[in-house]
């Protein structure tokens, strides 16, 4: 995984053979590390006291924050009816994922935690839907109406701020192929100059409405050209604004670039742009030369524009060229240079973008939460009744300030302890109160090696630990033996 960090590696800026080499390297480290992961999942569910009636499963939670999401069940289609740990019931949809039929579940968990759901015999209660047709999607907080000749998105309204999301007349998700000729660096460089020549939308083939439900509403559509196709399924969920766009692109194109494009209805001078343990600010305008230089900026996660009573994130699970111009904000899809390698990125690819429209500023909105929980997803893995002797929920650490980010959690390298990283990820300071879900021995502040700083003071179950704006903070954690 190192090795393949290179800088010509991680942008795409090698020749083929390394492109090659490093994509099958890449695929090996993700094999070992699911079954890794599968292998703690499983162990950690054998130790879970299960006294449901029926089979169960133990859902992961590996985010610090309480969850509330869809999770997709492939091997549970037999189950009509799901309940909590409680027994109380829990909202299904019958759905198909991969061609195969699958059930989706609304489902919690605490923390940095697991939870249980089982397979129960009750009715599954009455429930809000959302509703689909081929021109629109709706829940209770949004609809969202697309253009019957090409597909992009219409109009966005949000009911719970009685708003309109985007600009009058506007056209959303709106995917633009543009000349992409760099004068000097082929896979290096974008240059402003290839907003000059006119953008292409891709022909749109086909629509159809693949899911509705008490959960989930989805449409797909199809646009195929002469050297790519795109299939595209965008969802909304029953309970929230963030509108899912899952993609795949079998991409064989010459020296273009595939971007989406929101005009939202915002009126800002500065978008913001997650990068590592924390976020920064670019101008989105064109007053200066430097203003002008970051017309395509780097961003991880997320970028947001926002006023501070209402804002609309642009959220993604693997894509970083942002630009953000007036009320416009656009994303940088795929490339296709020729040199280094005349291969490069001519394969299929699969990614999902996400637009949420929230209350308030990114901060209010929840966007860094909501971009984590687009990237990580929750874990199942099967239980039957048993005992054991782990409870049936349990959260390993909270924080009682919701800007703090759990980051990372191991074994210490000495081997004698837990190291967690965590970081504020708001830019403010604070003082938090960590709370653990086991008995404490003692525990460290620790450099970036572990080395140790200083022994932190424990209350009960918790420690108390002040956050300079975008610290990070390492501990070395001993639990006390029982």
């Amino acid at each position: 995984l190192l090795l393949n960090q290179f800088h010509d590696i991680i942008p795409g800026t090698s020749i083929t053979r390394v492109h090659i080499e490093s994509l099958e390297q890449y695929k090996q480290t993700e094999n070992e590390l699911r079954q890794l992961i599968q292998q703690a999942v499983h162990k950690t569910a054998g130790r879970v006291a299960y006294n449901g009636e029926t089979e169960g499963k133990v859902i992961f939670n590996s985010l610090n924050w309480q969850r509330e999401e869809l999770i997709e069940l492939s091997d549970s289609v037999v189950w009509q009816q799901v309940a909590d740990g409680a027994g109380n019931p829990l909202p299904v949809q019958q759905i198909i994922s991969e061609g195969k039929a699958a059930i989706l579940v609304k489902a919690s968990a605490p923390p940095l935690s697991y939870s249980c759901i089982q397979r129960s015999g009750q009715g599954p209660g009455n429930f809000a839907r959302v509703e689909a047709s081929f021109n629109y999607l709706e829940n209770e907080l949004i609809k969202v109406e697309f253009n019957e000749d090409d597909g992009t998105i219409c109009r966005i309204y949000d009911k719970q701020a009685d708003r309109e999301v985007l600009l009058p007349n506007a056209r959303a998700n709106e995917l633009k192929l543009y000349e992409d000729r760099p004068n000097l660096w082929d896979a290096w460089d974008v240059d402003i100059f290839y907003e000059e020549t006119p953008a292409e939308n891709p022909p749109l083939l086909s629509k159809d409405i693949v899911e509705e439900g008490p959960l989930r509403a989805s449409i797909r559509f199809e646009y195929e050209d002469t050297w790519y196709a795109i299939t595209q399924t965008i969802s909304l969920n029953s309970f929230s604004k963030r509108i899912d766009f899952k993609t795949r692109v079998n991409w064989q194109e010459n020296e273009r670039m595939l971007r989406v494009e929101f005009p939202v209805n915002i009126r800002t001078s500065q978008a913001t742009f997650e990068v590592q343990y924390g976020h920064v600010k670019r101008p989105t305008h064109y007053n200066t030369s430097w203003d002008m230089a970051q017309f395509e900026v780097a961003g991880h996660k997320w970028a947001d524009i926002s006023q501070p009573n209402y804002g609309v994130a642009l959220l993604n699970n693997c894509k970083y060229g942002h630009k953000v111009k007036g009320n416009t904000i656009s994303l940088n899809l795929l490339r296709s240079p020729k040199n280094p390698d005349p291969l490069a990125d001519m394969h299929v690819h699969n990614f999902t973008y996400s637009l949420l429209p929230h209350m308030g500023d990114h901060l209010q909105g929840r966007v860094i939460q909501e971009a984590y929980q687009l990237n990580v997803p929750m874990r199942t893995t099967p239980v039957n009744r048993q005992s054991g002797d782990l409870p049936a929920s349990f959260s390993l650490l909270q924080s009682s300030a919701e800007n703090i980010v759990t980051e990372a959690v191991k074994k210490s390298e000495d081997g004698e302890g837990m190291v967690i990283r965590l970081y504020e990820a708001y830019g403010t300071d604070c003082q938090a109160r960590l709370a653990f879900g086991f008995e404490l021995e003692e525990v460290w502040l620790v450099n970036l090696v572990e080395r140790p700083l200083r022994k932190l003071q424990i209350t009960g179950h918790t420690v108390d630990l002040y956050f300079g704006p975008f610290a990070i903070h390492t501990l070395k954690v001993k639990q006390k033996a029982p």
